[in-house]
């Protein structure tokens, strides 16, 4: 019994040893995640808990760019964008946060006035 015990700890320690504390904080999110626009506005995106790295638009089902991003609008982690067009789908601006992360994203309807 006592063997078995001792072989049981001794097993058992290394393994206890191996686990490295991860870092635990706060996921990367994207405010607003989804948002209705229309044509002429403009709104503008931050990413808490995160750096960006690249912020991209994608459009819709439209064939063409419905959304453009302002370069004038210079705010660490934020972007505004403004809608030129209607879409006929969903757009959607990419926040690429880094090798390995999970780009954040937000949806996008743009609608005539």
């Amino acid at each position: 019994m006592r063997v078995a015990a001792a072989l049981l700890v001794l097993t058992t320690i290394p393994a206890a040893a191996c686990v490295a504390a991860a870092p635990i904080g706060p996921s990367a999110v994207i405010v607003p995640d989804i948002v209705g626009m229309s044509v002429g506005a403009s709104q503008v995106f931050t990413v808490y808990n995160g750096n960006v790295r690249k912020f991209t638009v994608f459009a819709g089902g439209t064939g063409g760019e419905c959304l453009e991003i302002d370069s004038s609008y210079d705010v660490a982690n934020s972007v505004r964008v403004i809608a030129t067009r209607a879409c006929s789908g969903m757009a959607y601006l990419q926040a690429d946060i880094g090798v390995g992360r999970t780009p954040l994203v937000s949806a996008i309807s743009v609608n005539a006035r």
